[in-house]
């Protein structure tokens, strides 16, 4: 029994990651790689502004009947563990390089630390 409680409690777990992986826009993203000063240099090739970043559109089918636009986040990746279990280690965002194909990686942890360090600061600055 232990263990389908377990099992559910990191199901739920996995289901709020998840939610908030679904809420990284990509304004926001791109907020926390200007932040953190990275370069849109390619380091493949050298071209400058090349770099494509995937996003994703979320759509509900009230919005598509309404002719409404989803909003957008940045699609996340998952690696695939070679052993039983999960881990935000396993998730990430990429770009590549249109020119030479080049791929760079986000670790998704980081940037929510950031995203939920700036709600704080904008929090506390509201008292």
């Amino acid at each position: 029994m232990k263990d389908i409680e377990h099992s559910g409690e990191m199901e739920k777990k996995k289901r709020e990651f998840i939610k908030k992986l679904e809420s990284i826009t990509p304004r926001e993203f791109f907020r926390f790689l200007n932040e953190k000063n990275v370069t849109v240099v390619c380091p493949g090739c050298g071209l400058k502004d090349t770099q494509i970043t995937a996003t994703t559109g979320k759509l509900n089918l009230q919005q598509l009947l309404d002719g409404e636009k989803g909003e957008e986040f940045m699609t996340y990746f998952r690696l695939e563990p070679g052993h039983p279990g999960d881990s935000d280690a396993n998730y990430y965002y990429k770009s590549f390089c249109e020119n030479c194909g080049y791929i760079t990686m986000h670790a998704v942890t980081p940037v929510l630390n950031w995203l939920g360090s700036q709600k704080n600061q904008e929090g506390s600055g509201d008292e």
